[in-house]
């Protein structure tokens, strides 16, 4: 079971999965291992540990350097009029937990054999149906959240690097929907 995300994350909220037994073990999978790459690739090797060290029995940071970070933010700092032209650009974070499930949403249903729906997920078995796309139905869009929060929060850490000395993050891009 990971830190801080669960199967029961992907049951009501902004990404659903539909769950069996045996889909919710696939899960539980994924998101072991989606956990440590994506906080790895965020932070580097060295302020991961430091983060996950920070952590009490709860799976909460300490540290405010950490709860900054793991917590949802609107940074709007580098944004300013100059002659009524708005320069800059504002960044929010949704907070690492759902950041989180962005990423596994995608890594679990990417490959699946169904189409995961807003009412969960669904099998055609008419003889003219075919296997939705995931990009058709929003796949994308799910990833694409879970990159907006994490460019905020490499962002945050770059302008704040006397309190993030450590960090060592690997950029990670937005994808384009292939119809």
């Amino acid at each position: 079971m990971g830190k801080f995300v669960t199967t029961d994350d992907f049951i009501d909220g902004q990404v659903r999965i539909s769950q069996t037994n045996n889909s919710k073990k696939q899960l539980n999978t994924v998101i072991d291992i989606q956990e440590v790459y994506v906080l790895q690739e965020l932070m580097g090797s060295e302020l991961y540990a430091l983060f996950i060290a920070d952590l009490d029995v709860d799976n909460q940071p300490q540290t405010q350097r950490f709860i900054d970070i793991f917590d949802a933010f609107y940074d709007d700092s580098n944004v300013s009029n100059y002659y009524g032209c708005w320069c800059g650009k504002a960044y929010r974070s949704e907070g690492i937990p759902q950041m989180l499930q962005w990423f596994i949403y995608w890594e679990f249903a990417k490959d699946q054999p169904f189409q995961n729906t807003a009412v969960g997920t669904v099998r055609n078995v008419e003889e003219n149906s075919d296997i939705v796309n995931g990009s058709k139905y929003g796949l994308p869009m799910q990833y694409n959240k879970g990159v907006k929060s994490y460019q905020a929060i490499a962002r945050f850490m770059i302008d704040n690097s006397s309190d993030y000395p450590e960090y060592n993050g690997i950029a990670k891009n937005e994808i384009v929907a292939v119809l």
